[in-house]
C-alpha cells in the first residue's frame, strides 16, 4: 500500500521532487490551502504532510487520523501546535539550514543600506543632490554622520543556522559581534569569535540588533516598547 503524502501551501506552484517520492512508494497530492477546512479536506488520512505557513492547529491536527510527520518546509514552524501534535504522536520537522545563507545575506545587506543610508542618500540624488567634492547642504545632512562598520556593534538575537551564517558574514566587515541565546555554549561561540552577553547588554550596546530567532513561546513579544527605550537612539533594527 502506497504512503499517502498531502502537501498545503498558500501557493502550490512550490515544486516538490515527485519522482523522488514515487521511487520510495509515496503518492503526493498537492493543494493550495486557505483555511482550516481547506487543509483538513487534503491532509485528512495521509501519512505524512507537508506544509509552509498553513496553521496546522490543534483543531487540524485532531483530523488528520493516520498523520506521523508534518514537515515544516522552513526553518521555523511557529505554524505548527507542536504539543498538539506530540499528544497525537506525530513528529514536527522543520527544514534545518532551509535559506539560512539566502536570510543571513539580506541581513547584512539590510545593515550595509543602514549603514551606509543608501535609500536616503538614492532618494536625494534623484532630486538632484550630490555628494563630494561639491556637496550640497541636503546630502551633507543626509550623510552626517556616517560611521565606520569597524567602529560599531552588531548584536544578534538568536545564535542558530541564520544566526551563524551572518556572523560569518559580518566578520568581514569588522563589526564587533555579540549574541544572546540561552542554549548556546561559550565554547561554541568562541570558536565563532562571538561574545555571548544577556540581552540586556544587546539592547544597549548594539548599533545595528539582527533578528535571527525562531518565534517560540519564550521569544513571542521579545521586544516592546521598554526593549526600544532601552537601545541607543541611533540604533537600527533588522529583522529577517
Amino acid at each position: 500500500m502506497a504512503w499517502k503524502i498531502a502537501a498545503s501551501f498558500i501557493n502550490d506552484a512550490i515544486p516538490l521532487q515527485k519522482d523522488w517520492l514515487e521511487q520510495i512508494g509515496a503518492g503526493l497530492t498537492v493543494k493550495a490551502c486557505r483555511s482550516e477546512d481547506d487543509i483538513i479536506e487534503l491532509a485528512r488520512g495521509a501519512d505524512a504532510v507537508i506544509t509552509q505557513r498553513e496553521g496546522y492547529t490543534r483543531r487540524v491536527i485532531e483530523r488528520l487520523g493516520n498523520c506521523r510527520i508534518i514537515a515544516v518546509v522552513r526553518t521555523g514552524y511557529d505554524n505548527v501546535d507542536v504539543a498538539a501534535a506530540t499528544e497525537h504522536g506525530i513528529c514536527v520537522a522543520n527544514g534545518g539550514t532551509y535559506c539560512s545563507e539566502e536570510v543571513a545575506t539580506h541581513c547584512l545587506a539590510l545593515l550595509l543600506a543602514c549603514a551606509r543610508k543608501i535609500l536616503p542618500v538614492f532618494e536625494a540624488a534623484k532630486k538632484g543632490y550630490w555628494g563630494a567634492p561639491t556637496m550640497s547642504p541636503e546630502m551633507r545632512r543626509i550623510w552626517q554622520p556616517i560611521h565606520r562598520l569597524d567602529q560599531q556593534v552588531l548584536g544578534i538575537v538568536g545564535l542558530g543556522h541564520i544566526g551563524r551564517a551572518v556572523v560569518l558574514k559580518a566578520r568581514g566587515f569588522g563589526l564587533k559581534i555579540i549574541a544572546s541565546d540561552p542554549v548556546v555554549s561559550q565554547p561554541v561561540a568562541a570558536a565563532l569569535g562571538v561574545e555571548m552577553v544577556d540581552f540586556g547588554r544587546i539592547l544597549e550596546e548594539s548599533d545595528y540588533i539582527s533578528i535571527s530567532a525562531g518565534l517560540t513561546p519564550e521569544t513571542h513579544r521579545l521586544f516592546g516598547t521598554a526593549e526600544f527605550r532601552r537601545m541607543k537612539p541611533s540604533a537600527f533594527l533588522i529583522n529577517t
